[in-house]
This record gives structure tokens, sequence and C-alpha cells, in this order.
């Protein structure tokens, strides 16, 4: 353990980003330590969190990979279209990723920049459909609740023949017909 021999190749925060991402997916929070992942790189711990800072960074980085591509880009003529790509998006990698969803749960200050994005975009979205900011936010609540519901739900029974996400698409298109 410790430093390298100088002939290979250099740790990097993306390695250790990607291993700490598969060890969270096959065995939960609590099996991503730093003392785990050195072990699995061959070096000291400190190796470690001199490239990925904290272990609540490492997180805040696994979030920002994984939600990387979740954010919608809403113009006027296809805000829906891309506000439910994007939804489905999301709950596809909630679906995939569990254990990052009940861990950003139980730590809400890690929510990754690209969820606040998300959730300000379905905002946007809703905004340009009704005036009554008390609605928006119910409205909010029901997307983001029946979104984290369906794929929590789904990603538990995943291995039984259950839900898909053109289930997620048909309760998703109800609940947005409803204010259409």
């Amino acid at each position: 353990m410790g430093r390298p021999p100088k002939n290979t190749k250099p740790l990097t925060a993306d390695e250790i980003t990607a291993a700490a991402l598969k060890q969270l997916d096959l065995h939960g929070e609590k099996a991503v330590t730093f003392r785990q992942l050195a072990q699995y790189f061959n070096v000291t711990p400190m190796a470690i969190a001199h490239h990925v800072g904290t272990r609540d960074q490492l997180f805040n980085r696994i979030a920002a990979q994984i939600y990387q591509d979740t954010s919608p880009e809403i113009n006027d003529q296809n805000s829906l279209n891309a506000l439910k790509n994007s939804l489905e998006r999301y709950c596809q990698k909630v679906i995939s990723h569990p254990q990052l969803t009940h861990y950003i749960f139980a730590n809400p200050t890690l929510i990754a920049n690209s969820l606040d994005i998300l959730t300000h975009q379905i905002t946007q979205y809703l905004a340009q459909m009704i005036d009554d900011e008390i609605q928006i936010k119910i409205l909010l609540g029901v997307i983001i609740d029946y979104t984290h519901g369906f794929a929590i739900s789904t990603a538990a029974y995943q291995h039984q023949d259950g839900q898909t996400i053109k289930d997620y698409q048909q309760g998703l298109n109800w609940i947005l017909s409803k204010i259409v």
C-alpha cells in the first residue's frame, strides 16, 4: 500500500467515483468507505481522500455523474416532451441506482446540482400552464413523489415481473393531462 510505483498509471477521481458507485450499487451506502476503496486500489485511505475530498463530496460526485443528463432544455415549442424525457431519464436512473437515492433522501444537503435544475425546470414548466403558485407547489410535489415512489418500488421488485418505464410514462401522462 502507499504510493504507487512510478511506472503505474496514476489514480484518478473518476476511477474512484466509478468504484464507489459499483460498491454502492452492490452493497449499499455503508460499504462505501475510504478504507474499502483504498484496499481495492491498493493505496492508503488518505490517497482516496486526496482525490475525492470527503465522503460527502464523493457522494456528490457520484450523484452529479449519475444525474448529469436529467435536466431538460425547455423551450416553448417542446417543453412538455423535454420535461417528460427528463423525468423518464431520472426515473430510470433511480431504478438503476436505488441505493444512491436512499442515501440522498437521508442526506438532503447532498442533492446534486442537476437535481436542483430538474426541480426548477419542472416548476418553470408548471408555471407556463398554471398561474397559482400554491397549485404549482402541489403539482411539483405530486410529480416528484410519483416519480420517486414509482422508481423505488420498481427497483425493489425488479427481479419480478413488475412495472416498466412504460407504466411510469402512463402515470406521468395522466398527471400532466390534469393540468393541460
